[in-house]
């Protein structure tokens, strides 16, 4: 009986083999087939997740970057430089933790669009601080929206990218993170080697992230917002 149900059923698992292991292999021969199954609406979430993960990672390196002329302009020293790090971190937990009431409440969508405007609006005040204590409290402030942006961001991901693909596309996102560093070091680079102060002009720590946190990070973050997110559904 078990042979003849088995050998029943062998020329049925050849058939599938056959029929669908060429199209199984043909879509994932290439490390990046799994994404041409995505249907438009999962591609436009993943690409807002991947902008907006991008960013959070070019704030805080070139934040970094920053630190030694923040210490000189602001006449602080290495542990109070250390306080503003470690203020946005903890607020980003926070941030985190707001968002996903807020998600449950007014969708992942609206929610996303608001930590990401929140964000982009602190970064942009960070570069306008005239004085330790106000860059510490809009750096602070604008953590809200940094951890926020990404616990809304990954709740999205998880329910608009199907099951199949979804931690591929979580996974991809994450390396969001390493591009948004690269491009940090490449703005570092090119305002500290290539946009030196003439001899005798003020450089402050102020001017510096006004220049490159503020309009690079702020618009940027602002742009990724009213681009693909408003077509998420």
């Amino acid at each position: 009986m078990s042979a003849t149900i088995n050998a029943g059923k062998c020329p049925v698992s050849r058939v599938q083999e056959h029929n669908g292991g060429n199209a199984m292999a043909s879509t994932y021969d290439s490390p990046t087939g799994w994404y041409t199954e995505l249907e438009p609406n999962e591609k436009r979430t993943f690409w807002a997740c991947f902008g907006g993960w991008m960013l959070d990672a070019m704030d805080v390196q070139i934040f970094s970057f920053a630190i030694p002329a923040i210490i000189v302009a602001f006449a602080i020293t290495n542990a109070d430089a250390g306080l503003i790090g470690t203020v946005t971190l903890l607020t980003s937990a926070l941030g985190g933790w707001f968002a996903g009431a807020l998600s449950d409440r007014f969708g992942r969508v609206r929610t996303l669009q608001i930590t990401i405007v929140w964000f982009a609006f602190f970064t942009f005040l960070c570069g306008f601080a005239q004085s330790y204590t106000q860059l510490f409290i809009f750096r602070a402030l604008m953590g809200l929206g940094f951890g926020g942006e990404w616990a809304a961001g990954a709740v999205l991901m998880g329910e608009v990218i199907r099951a199949q693909h979804r931690g591929k596309a979580v996974g991809s996102v994450q390396s969001g993170w390493a591009i948004g560093w690269a491009i940090a070091a490449i703005m570092a680079t090119w305002f500290f080697s290539f946009r030196r102060t003439p001899p005798g002009a003020h450089c402050s720590g102020s001017e510096y992230c006004r220049h490159s946190s503020s309009f690079s990070c702020g618009v940027l973050s602002t742009s990724q917002t009213c681009s693909p997110r408003h077509r998420i559904s």
